[in-house]
């Protein structure tokens, strides 16, 4: 399957995976009071459970937006034929 049918066919299978997953009790949760509550034991515990992160997010900074001193690049929107030499042996010095 080629990455042009696979991308349609992702949008149409994760919520079919993710309503078997809660159907079966298993969906991936994002809180560690939920995940508690599934296994049963306090969020102390559950704490055990998760690995720590190695390294703090970076914070957001929001910068100010400015305008670009220039455009990122020049394009005059003319379209240009480009001449191709007909001779073989020209082809190929090029």
């Amino acid at each position: 399957m080629g990455q042009s049918t696979a991308h349609p066919w992702m949008h149409v299978l994760l919520p079919v995976l993710l309503a078997a997953l809660c159907t079966l009790g298993d969906a991936p949760t994002r809180s560690l009071a939920t995940l508690a509550q599934r296994l049963g034991v306090s969020e102390a515990d559950a704490a055990t459970v998760v690995p720590p992160l190695t390294e703090a997010p970076a914070p957001v900074v929001a910068l100010p937006a400015l305008p670009p001193a220039s455009p990122p690049c020049a394009h005059d929107g003319t379209a240009r034929h480009i001449v191709c030499p007909q001779d073989p042996a020209t082809q190929q010095a090029c």
